[in-house]
């Protein structure tokens, strides 16, 4: 066969069935179907095998890692659907909100922050009701905020005199927290669907943060004084993996497009404070000394309540959003 071309912008495929078109931007896809677009930034193909061309707010490739674009209009999914969106701000999955998938959320973000204020009380009675005595001190009276960990809450024989009270109030409120904390790592991707790049990100942060949180319901199993080594272990990996969870979950906030961007800024600081506590219980001072034991005991302090400030302002600021429409990715018409 003999091609006679006026000059490169006339395809194969646009000579095969007879179309004359100005230019190659005219894809193969856009011939099959009779169309005539004015350059290839409009093709179907094109977009779906994520090609550079020189607007690059049509790649879909592009858009699914994250990249932020000046504008939506030349979208897989918009071209697809034939949605036309004037920015960045409403997403591919774009679609009515659920009412009831929506009130399920803000229901389980609820039960989260009871959690927490659950267990701030419990540890605040148990506290009051400790039996008494330190690592250092065994007869020292009562329960010291910067001499006394946590775990000698849950002490079921608290150095020498029982502790039955504290510990059961102690075993409640870490049952409580952890329920809470994998409540919450269970419900918050649903806010990370609407882009690849923050969906994978968030499913990441909560398969730490799911982890993170049985690890802290095994520190209510395991009282100090029965289980000792096993009661290490899990403060130890429940606080090494949630750093993962809360750097996961930064990203995913920080490439969302409609998610506020100080909720990131919560959890880094977040989790500047998780590594360093990391450093603190790995290579810091021991607690056989007495400055050692209030580094220790105020750190473990500052970490705790740390922990839940950041989850109550991040469980918050979720129900603020599906409060304003936002919800599942998605912004609500």
């Amino acid at each position: 066969m003999v091609f006679n071309f006026p000059n490169l912008t006339s395809s194969f495929a646009g000579q095969a069935r007879g179309f004359n078109f100005p230019n190659l931007t005219s894809s193969f896809a856009a011939q099959a179907r009779g169309f005539n677009f004015p350059n290839l930034t409009s093709s179907f193909a094109a977009q779906a095998l994520g090609f550079n061309f020189p607007n690059l707010t049509s790649s879909f490739a592009a858009q699914a890692l994250g990249f932020n674009f000046p504008n939506l209009t030349s979208s897989f999914a918009g071209k697809v659907l034939g949605f036309n969106f004037p920015n960045l701000a409403r997403y591919v999955m774009i679609g009515p909100v659920s009412p009831h998938h929506s009130a399920q959320t803000d229901r389980r973000l609820h039960l989260v922050l009871a959690s927490i204020l659950l267990f701030l009380g419990l540890t605040l009675a148990a506290m009051l009701l400790y039996a008494g005595g330190n690592d250092l001190d065994p007869n020292a009276p009562g329960y010291s905020f910067t001499r006394n960990f946590f775990s000698s809450l849950g002490r079921t024989v608290a150095f020498g005199q029982s502790n039955t009270t504290s510990a059961i109030l102690f075993f409640a409120a870490m049952l409580a927290a952890g329920l809470g904390l994998l409540l919450f790592f269970l419900t918050y991707p649903r806010f990370f669907t609407g882009q690849l790049s923050c969906r994978i990100w968030s499913l990441l942060g909560s398969g730490f943060g799911i982890a993170s949180a049985v690890a802290f319901i095994g520190v209510a199993f395991t009282p100090a004084d029965l289980f000792r080594p096993a009661h290490i272990q899990f403060v130890a990996w429940a606080f090494r993996l949630l750093p993962l969870a809360i750097v996961c979950y930064t990203f995913a906030i920080l490439q969302h497009q409609l998610y506020p961007g100080r909720y990131a800024g919560i959890f880094a600081v977040f989790a500047v404070l998780l590594v360093a506590y990391v450093w603190l219980i790995s290579a810091g001072p021991g607690f056989d000394t007495p400055q050692g034991l209030v580094i220790q005991a105020v750190g473990q302090k500052i970490i705790v309540y740390a922990s839940l400030i950041s989850i109550s302002l991040q469980a918050g600021g979720a129900r603020g959003l599906i409060s304003k429409g936002f919800f599942d990715g998605r912004l609500s018409a």
